[in-house]
């Protein structure tokens, strides 16, 4: 029983000694204010302490990885209809259905955004490459063999539609802007690693003409990525995707292979 002190003394009394019941009212308020303001919480009102209240609901660490995965798959999206300059962060961030702050919390600029996309299409591609180098059992045997299987799988990475028009697009806009052409030459090393490995492999064993291993390699990669926009084309003429890459390493081969 509080006796002998104010209004407001009493007041603040009860505040620190609430009944029961008046506990559980509190909670009930916290819980629902919190559902007010967060719907990604798992944490329901029975696991809800008494006194104890909820912060802002930020997502898991899944949910915020799948958050993630679709904001950079709606930008690559975006990016492959409408180009790099063409497409917006408002565009992209409404296709994805998150807000443009949740979009440059994570990426500052869309140069980040774009870059945060070719990233992960490099860790894709070579994690595509480096399963195609582990179920082919003959390519340590043969150097030339091992190049000719990594270079169509290679080929098969970039034969579809929306890989040519991404790096059509990405191409496109390195001809205006010159840190874009800085990062097309870093990209494209990281992406032609595997072949150029397989060069030098090959030259070590004196299946390929002496030479620069890089320059080699970009002559390779200019005749598949040449197959691959043709075979992706409507109107790239008779004969499928393997006829193509067969006419383009066959002329790869007449050139540089030599007997070994």
């Amino acid at each position: 029983m509080i006796t002998n002190v104010s209004p407001r003394g009493r007041a603040r009394a009860g505040a620190d000694f609430c009944t029961a019941q008046k506990r559980q009212i509190n909670c009930a308020v916290y819980f629902f204010a919190d559902q007010c303001t967060s719907f990604g919480g798992k944490r329901g009102a029975t696991e809800l302490k008494c006194g104890e209240r909820r912060g802002a609901g930020r997502p898991t660490r899944e949910e915020a990885a799948a958050i993630n995965d679709r904001v950079l798959d709606g930008a690559r999206t975006a990016f492959c209809r409408q180009g790099i300059s063409g497409a917006s962060m408002d565009e992209i961030a409404s296709a994805v259905g998150v807000t443009k702050h949740t979009i440059y919390r994570r990426y500052p600029s869309k140069a980040a955004l774009l870059d945060a996309v070719v990233q992960r299409d490099l860790s894709r591609f070579a994690g595509q490459m480096q399963a195609g180098g582990d179920q082919g059992g003959a390519e340590g045997d043969d150097p030339v063999q091992a190049l000719k299987l990594a270079t169509k799988r290679f080929f098969q990475c970039c034969v579809t539609p929306e890989d040519v028009a991404f790096i059509s697009f990405l191409q496109a806009e390195g001809a205006f802007s010159e840190d874009m052409r800085r990062k097309l030459t870093e990209w494209e090393q990281v992406a032609n690693a595997p072949l150029r490995e397989r060069i030098e492999e090959a030259q070590a064993a004196g299946c390929i003409r002496p030479g620069d291993s890089v320059r080699i390699c970009e002559v390779l990669v200019d005749l598949i990525d040449g197959g691959a926009r043709r075979s992706s084309s409507p109107d790239g003429g008779s004969g499928g995707s393997g006829e193509r890459f067969e006419e383009r390493w066959s002329i790869f081969a007449r050139a540089m292979l030599q007997s070994c």
